[in-house]
């Protein structure tokens, strides 16, 4: 792997490319020949475009920005879009396998979509075919995120959040928001932010109350920061502004699952029908039910998994930098190692290959699962076991299986008679949390933890208030 002189360029070896072409084409086995056939023909076609138009040192192709968009163009002429958009993809696949397996130094089609790709790869796909194509590319282009003075503050503001552990995505895209609503209106001054701009920026949402509300608290936390570095005298999210944005601040209360729900979660994602590139569905959900329940990880943990992670000989699992950028070995006892055990030779059956840096949960081709896949099946379970929507709260959640393992944990030391107050110590570490006080955010009290709690305090100090009573 070689980079050129500029920097989006990469060197690619064309045996190398040859090799790799016929371990990526192993994935479609299942499929019928002349899918088969097209895949390939698209790759080899773009291959031979680059190699025909090009002059290359031997036995190499320099692949460019600019190059990957002249193949692309020719691609567009007498072609319908959806044909076009099918032959995009499937090469920006295979390019995107080359440079997970570090095969070239970056992915040329990565770097055109995150500069033109407004719309995805549809959008340049139609402003390739259209009258214009440049200006109609041009119009595809995405805006910076963030860009004057406010910008340069928002993203200072970001930055040292994240060094502290926090993600802050939420709060960055009302940030983004934000600076893209101040360049329409030329503001490039932070004193210039007055109340009356905001109640502009509230009026130009489309979004509901509540989100709106969200994005207001949000900027508003920016500015109480920007007031301690004195950089402003006045916060401009002031009360009445919040109120005046509608919405409802409730208190966030989870759903903590029955000993009998995760029973039937489990025994109904046994039963989830197999579908075409997800053929293992069900044996998936119930092993990242399984790890969530018993572990306590973050979806997100669970998801990037990597099989290089488990280690089935220590029944540990390797949990990589994710929230507060901690790294952790968290153990397993024999039923889970059973369980990933199972699920790993399934996954072996219907996947075509299998390599330590793939991650654990994937599809068909070896694509990672996505977060939204993994919550709408979970949704399905929870109505065919008939778990609503509760009238005061929301509806539960894949993140409650986390907050569940905390209460119950919790509720089992109880039962035990344990030091609770040491044992927490152990619970922060052993869910990740930076320190005592976020683990505290998962121990919801229930009636069965409040009994367990009432009774051990009598057990304790029953007898003081016995004699209180004789007197």
């Amino acid at each position: 792997m070689k980079r050129t002189q500029k920097q989006t360029d990469c060197c690619l070896d064309v045996v190398t490319a040859k090799e790799e072409l016929r371990k990526y084409m192993k994935q479609f086995d299942d499929c019928t020949l002349s899918t088969q056939q097209a895949y390939l023909m698209d790759i080899l076609n773009f291959l031979s475009f680059m190699q025909q138009n090009y002059q290359h040192a031997d036995g190499h192709l320099v692949l460019s920005e600019s190059r990957v968009m002249d193949w692309i163009k020719a691609m567009a002429v007498n072609r319908r879009f959806a044909r076009l958009i099918q032959i995009i993809l499937t090469v920006a696949h295979f390019m995107e396998a080359l440079t997970a397996e570090q095969v070239i130094c970056a992915n040329p089609f990565t770097n055109i979509k995150r500069q033109f790709g407004k719309c995805g790869w549809a959008g340049i796909g139609r402003a390739l075919l259209s009258s214009d194509p440049k200006s109609s590319l041009e119009a595809m282009r995405t805006e910076p995120r963030f860009t004057g003075c406010f910008g340069r503050h928002a993203q200072a503001y970001l930055d040292l959040h994240r060094a502290a552990g926090n993600s802050y995505r939420t709060n960055e895209l009302a940030l983004i928001d934000f600076n893209r609503f101040l360049r329409k209106r030329s503001i490039d001054s932070l004193t210039s932010i007055t109340t009356e701009v905001l109640h502009d920026w509230l009026t130009s949402m489309t979004c509901g109350a509540g989100r709106r509300r969200a994005k207001l608290l949000a900027l508003g936390r920016l500015f109480v920061h920007l007031k301690r570095l004195r950089l402003i005298r006045n916060n401009p999210v002031t009360a009445e502004l919040v109120s005046s944005a509608g919405g409802r601040d409730r208190s966030f209360i989870p759903y903590i699952f029955s000993a009998d729900d995760i029973r039937g979660l489990l025994a109904l994602a046994k039963k989830l029908c197999p579908v075409t590139m997800f053929p293992h569905r069900s044996t998936a959900m119930y092993t990242v039910i399984g790890l969530m329940y018993t572990l306590g990880l973050r979806s997100g943990e669970v998801l990037s998994l990597k099989i290089r992670d488990i280690d089935t000989n220590n029944d540990t699992l390797f949990i990589p930098k994710t929230k507060f950028y901690k790294e952790r070995l968290v153990p397993f006892g024999p039923n889970l190692r059973r369980c990933l055990t199972d699920y790993l030779e399934v996954r072996r059956a219907t996947c075509s290959q299998q390599h330590p840096d793939d991650h654990v949960f994937t599809n068909r081709r070896r694509k990672p699962i996505t977060a939204t896949c993994v919550r709408n099946n979970f949704k399905i379970l929870l109505d065919q076991l008939g778990i609503g929507r509760p009238t005061d709260r929301r509806r539960p959640r894949l993140h409650d299986l986390r907050h569940t393992f905390a209460v119950h944990r919790l509720l089992q030391w109880y039962q035990e008679g344990a030091d609770v107050q040491k044992q927490l110590v152990l619970l922060s570490t052993f869910m990740g949390h930076f320190n005592i006080y976020s683990t505290q955010v998962y121990l919801t009290i229930t009636d069965t933890l409040l009994h367990e709690a009432n009774t051990r305090f009598h057990r304790s100090f029953g007898s003081v208030f016995d004699k209180e009573k004789k007197l």
